[in-house]
């Protein structure tokens, strides 16, 4: 009977453990996950900025940088394409995660 119980408490133990290294495992991915949305809406927020940008006459008030409590975004370049079409490139940052 001591060997079926000692066999018990070390399966339990076992599965206790798998389970905490799971948690652990998903807690660190839900918090990379948060921190690449945030960083792509962030991007987002630059792009939002450079067509602000453009709709400004003077090249002198531009924004290139701008900073939130989650992140930042760099607006790294704004390409004339055509007639009035652009093509932009924003980076944004939460985080150790990055989008453009």
């Amino acid at each position: 009977m001591f060997i079926l119980s000692l066999g018990v408490v070390i399966f339990v133990t076992a599965l206790g453990g798998a389970l905490l290294v799971r948690g652990v495992s998903e807690s660190h991915v839900s918090g990379r996950v948060r921190d690449l949305t945030s960083a792509l809406h962030i991007a987002d927020a630059g792009l939002d900025q450079a067509v602000n940008n453009l709709r400004t006459p003077s090249v002198a008030d531009d924004v290139l940088q701008g900073t939130f409590s989650s992140g930042s975004f760099d607006i790294l370049s704004v390409t004339n394409v055509g007639s009035q079409t652009y093509q932009v490139t924003a980076r944004g940052t939460a985080g150790s995660e990055q989008r453009t």
